[in-house]
């Protein structure tokens, strides 16, 4: 919300002190007998509505979307946020990483992920590792891909009973899996969805700074670029609350997809030639790609 207000703010205050544009030239015209009208300036307060009216509106939506929930969580229960594990007892407080100390948000391990398509050890630190992920896969895997898994089920029961529950050691052992741990059916869906979520992921990507360098202070343009990095932000805040590798989750930033297919198109749109033609058959071909990896991913179920 305050990215989305900053972004209009400084819109209105470009359309305020902006000089005005000069008036079209027009034929001449037979000068008229009658002296003109003087005609009064605008108001201050129309000048003011006029250039700030984006940023109130968009604020007033932010609110009436993204309030209500917190109201409701104050009304049932005296918080404005609540978490589920303030009603159910789970294992994510016991979770890897830990503290923020942990936490990396500089890295995109994207061979470890290749290697090990589910969490792991190598990458489950990495916040931009994990987004990706699990945008593309069950990278978690412990309610569907990996809980069908007889080979997964028989270590992870070991584990636990020797652990004494899901504590961290529990975790730590438990994520340290190797490739005879995991299905070989899923793991090539995983493969197949990584590598085609690539190029459609850069292509995302690459569309921020052509919208900044073309946007030329444009409302629309800016409401974009503020709405897709917003989305972002949230499920960085949510780790900033809870480092652990559960909070990590795409699906909180599910609303940025209204704004990546504008994106792509951006960096398409910026294209030229030979090099507009190889790009679009390499998006088209990650798109048949990921097409395979989802039906894949639906027969591997329909097959356990």
């Amino acid at each position: 919300a305050a990215i989305l207000v900053a972004a209009t703010v400084v819109v209105g205050c470009q359309r305020l002190f902006a000089p005005p544009a000069d008036a079209p030239s027009e034929p001449p015209r037979e000068q008229s007998k009658r002296r003109p009208r003087p005609t009064a300036p605008p108001a201050a307060g129309a000048i003011l509505w006029r250039a700030f009216r984006p940023a109130i509106l968009v604020t007033l939506l932010v609110l009436l979307v993204g309030m209500w929930p917190g109201v409701r969580n104050q009304a049932l229960y005296r918080r404005f946020h609540v978490d589920n594990f303030d009603f159910f007892r789970t294992g994510m407080l016991s979770q890897p990483p830990g503290s923020l100390a942990g936490v990396d948000f500089l890295t995109f391990r994207f061979i470890s992920l290749i290697e090990y398509p589910w969490v792991h050890k190598s990458q489950l630190d990495s916040f931009w590792t994990e987004m990706y992920a699990r945008f593309w896969f069950d990278y978690e895997g412990l309610s569907l891909t990996l809980r069908r898994s007889p080979e997964w089920l028989t270590r992870q029961t070991e584990i636990i009973r020797r652990s004494g529950g899901w504590n961290r050691a529990a975790w730590e052992a438990l994520l340290n899996w190797q490739t005879p741990d995991v299905p070989a059916d899923f793991r090539s869906v995983a493969l197949g969805s990584y590598l085609g979520g690539l190029p459609l992921t850069a292509l995302v990507l690459a569309g921020l700074p052509f919208a900044l360098r073309r946007s030329h202070w444009k409302f629309g343009v800016l409401l974009l670029l503020a709405h897709f990095l917003g989305c972002l932000f949230v499920p960085v805040f949510q780790v900033l609350r809870l480092p652990y590798f559960a909070a990590m989750k795409a699906a909180f930033a599910l609303s940025a997809l209204s704004s990546a297919p504008v994106l792509a198109g951006i960096s398409l749109g910026a294209l030229r030639g030979r090099a507009f033609q190889i790009v679009a058959a390499v998006a088209w071909l990650a798109v048949a790609g990921l097409v395979v990896a989802n039906v894949g991913f639906i027969a591997a179920q329909y097959a356990r």
